[in-house]
């Protein structure tokens, strides 16, 4: 978190409460609002702090309006270009004015740029078919910033492990409005459903109830027909993504370790030496 964060999350919350006296602000540096409120913005002042810091031009400011916890409205503003995405539902998605669709690719194919994580194949198991027409990947520290890109058609596709609400709450209407589809996997249907409405998850520690900022799940976003094919052959690994390096590291490492000799079996008891 940097000072940049603070102020334009302490500006953004004060423009709100000045204009919408009566709607929540839920800010990733913020403070959580009461509940009871139709009306929720879910603010990220600068998602992808470290490009930010040195001076990758990767970073972007999220706002998204839930009403009764479904996505409504979003913008997603890139401060070093200049432009700002926008939609609201049936309203249609834009840049500063201009209508924006997501990529017209019809099928997967290694021409399509894609976002994907570091370490996708760590944190997601694919089908081998579905491999060799992922697309070509990028990854470039910040889920806001690779959000418009779907939602304007530079990437056909996007998928992550685990973002917050703030990370996803404003390009989700975006990105739909733009023609395109958003998913979140659910482990305990085990599979991918449409992402209509954000949830508070239920807590593991019943002294400490879960928040809306709790939020978090895959999320795979993209052109249609993309998502449609492709969804159905990725998922999550349950273990973590630390565990599952660390034991393909330790499997690697292991072949190198001297081996032990076996060790004689002792002789059989009352065994007779000699003829």
């Amino acid at each position: 978190m940097t000072e940049a964060d603070k102020a334009v999350e302490a500006y953004l919350d004060e423009a709100v409460r000045a204009r919408f006296p009566d709607h929540a602000v839920l800010g990733e540096e913020g403070h959580d609002p009461d509940g009871g409120h139709d009306f929720e913005w879910i603010v990220d002042p600068i998602d992808g702090t470290i490009n930010f810091v040195n001076r990758l031009p990767f970073f972007a400011i999220s706002i998204g309006v839930l009403y009764r916890r479904r996505p409504v409205v979003g913008a997603l503003h890139f401060p070093l270009i200049g432009e700002t995405l926008h939609a609201r539902r049936g309203g249609g998605a834009f840049r500063d004015g201009v209508p924006i669709r997501v990529h017209p690719a019809t099928e997967p194919s290694g021409r399509v740029t894609i976002g994907l994580p570091p370490g996708f194949l760590f944190q997601f198991k694919t089908q081998r078919a579905a491999r060799r027409k992922l697309g070509e990947p990028r990854s470039l520290g910040s889920i806001v910033y690779e959000m418009g890109l779907v939602a304007t058609g530079g990437f056909g596709w996007a998928i992550f492990r685990g973002p917050k609400i703030w990370d996803v709450a404003g390009g989700l209407t975006v990105i739909t409005e733009a023609g395109g589809v958003a998913l979140r996997h659910d482990e305990g249907r085990g599979g991918w459903f449409p992402l209509d409405r954000f949830e508070v998850p239920v807590s593991k520690d019943p002294q400490k109830p879960a928040k809306l900022r709790d939020w978090h799940a895959p999320v795979i976003v993209g052109a249609a027909p993309l998502i449609e094919t492709l969804a159905p052959q990725i998922a999550p690994r349950r273990a973590p993504v630390i565990l599952t390096a660390a034991m393909k590291g330790y499997r690697g490492w292991r072949r190198w370790l001297p081996k032990k000799e076996p060790k004689e079996a002792p002789a059989a008891a009352g065994a007779e030496v000699g003829g």
